[in-house]
């Protein structure tokens, strides 16, 4: 019998001048945007950040990004399919609001 087990850690959400730290998971996480932001100088090789053959402990990001999820969790694509959203790539506008931490947000039209 295989054991299952989650890893459990704060999933944070790149923001521009946000500098974050560089280890296994946020490398994973956080690959895509910064293979776009940096281009071709970046290159993650044996679970590090090289920047212009640099290895870099801190990445800081350029632009803000949204993780958003599908009211269809089975069948709609998501941040869970494509990764971080840059905010360049929002081309619409949140009208319902169906969950949020902030108690006063949750249910209720967002104008």
């Amino acid at each position: 019998m295989v054991e299952e087990y989650a890893m459990e850690y704060d999933l944070v959400i790149p923001g521009k001048g946000k500098t974050i730290e560089m280890n296994e998971i946020t490398l994973m996480v956080f690959k895509e945007a910064i293979l776009n932001e940096a281009g071709k100088s970046a290159e993650i090789r044996d679970g590090k950040l090289f920047i212009q053959d640099e290895e870099k402990s801190f990445f800081s990001f350029q632009n803000d990004y949204f993780w958003m999820l599908s009211e269809n969790e089975t069948e709609g694509i998501d941040s869970r399919h494509v990764g971080l959203i840059p905010q360049d790539h929002v081309i619409g506008s949140i009208w319902f609001c169906w969950y949020s931490k902030e108690r006063a947000n949750r249910f209720k039209q967002i104008k």
